[in-house]
């Protein structure tokens, strides 16, 4: 038997991308799912890696900018600008 007359029987192995084809891609609404459900899910895994790599690559940063803004709130308490404040004499 003709290998090609057999999978258009529906018959025969067909192996993996046929099988996916069948599953997902012979109707319109299933495919469209799947785009939308993959595109969601990659979206998700992307926003939580990048997250991940910016918390690793700037541990202290968020102690910094804590401390920045108590000087900054003390600063503006005795009426003095940032820019006055740092100045080398």
């Amino acid at each position: 038997m003709d290998s090609a007359a057999a999978a258009r029987r529906g018959g025969g192995g067909g192996g993996l991308w046929d099988g996916l084809y069948r599953v997902l891609m012979r109707r319109n609404s299933v495919y469209v799912t799947f785009v939308v459900a993959g595109a969601f899910i990659g979206e998700r895994m992307v926003d939580y890696g990048v997250h991940k790599l910016w918390d690793y690559n700037n541990v202290g940063i968020k102690s910094c900018y804590k401390f920045h803004s108590s000087l900054e709130r003390e600063l503006r308490a005795k009426s003095i600008k940032i820019t006055e404040a740092f100045k080398l004499k």
